[in-house]
């Protein structure tokens, strides 16, 4: 059966492990919104940095993108990373290397450093240098199994299994 009014008109289904909604043709419709962060970041939204990072979510792509959430088609990516950025674990990050831009983010929930790559044009943007001192906010749910470039550490806490 159906479990909302949009997978009725379109098709599609609900991961009874995650509870996040698929489409009929297996892509993330609606992410499952819960919060595991024992530090909530607080953080307000800048459009300016996010067109940087996102900018298929800005001009006609974004406007696409709008009206296929309006109509059920897509879920609400901009809306998603409000509540990250609101709702996400705050934790130190650290510039590891500058070309290419990985930087080192820590989380206590998973005992680990995940290395994140981001695009080269930030370096000069914001004068970023090896050893750069940042902030990363994280955001977990629970699954049975990490990503597999995650390793657990032995102080990770229970039932939070994914960066």
């Amino acid at each position: 059966l159906p479990g909302s009014f949009r997978q009725a008109l379109w098709g599609g289904w609900t991961c009874p492990n995650c509870a996040n909604a698929f489409d009929a043709f297996g892509s993330l419709v609606t992410p499952k919104s819960e919060s595991y962060a024992s530090n909530p970041a607080v953080i307000t939204i800048s459009a300016r940095k996010l067109r940087l990072l996102r900018p298929d979510l800005y001009g006609f792509a974004g406007l696409c993108h709008r009206l296929r959430v309006k109509v059920g088609l897509a879920w609400d990516q901009l809306r998603y990373i409000k509540g990250h950025l609101q709702n996400g674990d705050t934790r130190a990050a650290v510039v590891v290397s500058h070309d290419p831009l990985l930087i080192a983010a820590y989380t206590d929930e998973l005992d680990a450093v995940a290395i994140l790559e981001f695009p080269v044009d930030f370096v000069e943007a914001y004068e970023l240098v090896d050893g750069t001192r940042l902030l990363t906010v994280n955001s977990y749910t629970q699954l049975h199994e990490p990503d597999g470039d995650i390793v657990l550490g032995p102080k990770a806490r229970g039932g939070l299994e994914r960066l």
